[in-house]
C-alpha cells in the first residue's frame, strides 16, 4: 500500500527561522576586531568572541570562524584570487573627487 499523506493546507503558514549563517555587517565587524584583539590560542576563544557579538551562539561564532579560516586557507594557497585594492583606491579617489573653482589672487586694496 501507498503511504497516506496528509494535506497541511488547511494548517496556518509557520513563520520562517531566521538564518543562522547570515551576518549583518556590525555582527561581523565586531567578530573580526575581536580576532585581532584576543589571543586565538587561549581557551574558551569561542565563548570570548561570542561575548562580543551578541546574539549570536558558540556553535554560530564557531562555525563563523571556521568558514574564514577556510577562506583564508582558499586565498593564501591561490584558489581565490585577491582583489587589487590599490587600483579600486586610486580609480575611486580619481572618479569622486570634487570640483573645485579656479581662485583669482587678491588685489593689493582687497589685501589691505
Amino acid at each position: 500500500m501507498y503511504p497516506r499523506f496528509s494535506n497541511n493546507l488547511s494548517q496556518p503558514p509557520q513563520p520562517e527561522k531566521p538564518n543562522d549563517d547570515q551576518w549583518t555587517f556590525d555582527e561581523n565587524k565586531r567578530f573580526e576586531n575581536a580576532l585581532t584583539e584576543l589571543n586565538l590560542d587561549a581557551p574558551y576563544l569561542f565563548q570570548k568572541l561570542r561575548t562580543r557579538v551578541p546574539g549570536k551562539t558558540v556553535a554560530q561564532v564557531k562555525k563563523h570562524f571556521e568558514a574564514l579560516f577556510e577562506d583564508i586557507l582558499m586565498i593564501e594557497s591561490g584558489h581565490i584570487a585577491v582583489p587589487e585594492y590599490n587600483k579600486i583606491s586610486i580609480e575611486s579617489k580619481v572618479t569622486t573627487k570634487p570640483f573645485r573653482r579656479k581662485r583669482t589672487p587678491w588685489t593689493k586694496h582687497e589685501h589691505k
